[in-house]
């Protein structure tokens, strides 16, 4: 049931929520974010590991709701972090615009048996937009490198690992099929280690932002 893997990735899914908890404590407000993205990630992790080991069916539900309410948050995250309120609309539009997308893959039967992929897939290209306009766009405090800034180690993570469940889930196949590739590649081999830079980078802007906030307030 557990392999290497899931040790460590639980391990830093626990400690990207006590950082997210501690830098909520020091007033970065916004990390409420994260925090729901990193406990609803342990709780629907727990339940497939769980569903996987009963060996019941799973129901794509719960999975496609997790991918919603993941979205939602990342994109309440960049909101908070974007001065501009065209940028900020444009980007709730795009939440209900997903929702209908969703729904949509949920209710089609030629989609049901794919909707998590095809919906983990759009939630990749949304969030790889919307994040490399953030990060296009950090403010820079003259006293600060831009590498201490957690708003730049939420951009990698996010462009890193979402940009790469696009490239793998929609791009890859795409052109596996037009020019008959035969390889075939694991996608577990490849994903797994971008899952963990990702919950790196997150840990990593989450102890930025601590030591940003007791270096601002000495």
């Amino acid at each position: 049931m557990f392999d290497t893997f899931y040790i460590v990735y639980f391990l830093l899914l626990f400690v990207a929520a006590l950082f997210s908890i501690l830098s909520i404590k020091y007033g970065n407000k916004k990390f409420i974010y994260i925090l729901i993205v990193l406990t609803s990630t342990i709780f629907i992790e727990c339940s497939t590991l769980i569903i996987n080991y009963l060996k019941i069916k799973q129901s794509i539900l719960p999975l496609n709701l997790f991918i919603f309410l993941e979205y939602c948050m990342f994109g309440f995250y960049y909101t908070t972090s974007i001065k501009k309120i065209k940028y900020k609309s444009i980007v709730k539009i795009s939440m209900l615009l997903f929702l209908i997308i969703i729904a949509y893959s949920i209710l089609n039967k030629h989609y049901q048996q794919n909707s998590t992929t095809f919906n983990v897939a759009i939630e990749g290209f949304f969030l790889f937009i919307i994040y490399s306009h953030m990060l296009f766009n950090i403010d820079v405090d003259k006293n600060l490198s831009i590498y201490k800034l957690s708003d730049f180690w939420i951009s990698i993570g996010i462009l890193t690992f979402y940009g790469s469940t696009f490239v793998f889930f929609v791009i890859y196949p795409l052109m596996k099929k037009l020019y008959a590739i035969e390889t075939n590649i694991e996608y577990d081999n490849i994903l797994r280690p971008l899952n963990l830079f990702f919950y790196i980078c997150i840990i990593i802007g989450l102890i930025c932002s601590i030591r940003n906030k007791n270096f601002l307030t000495r």
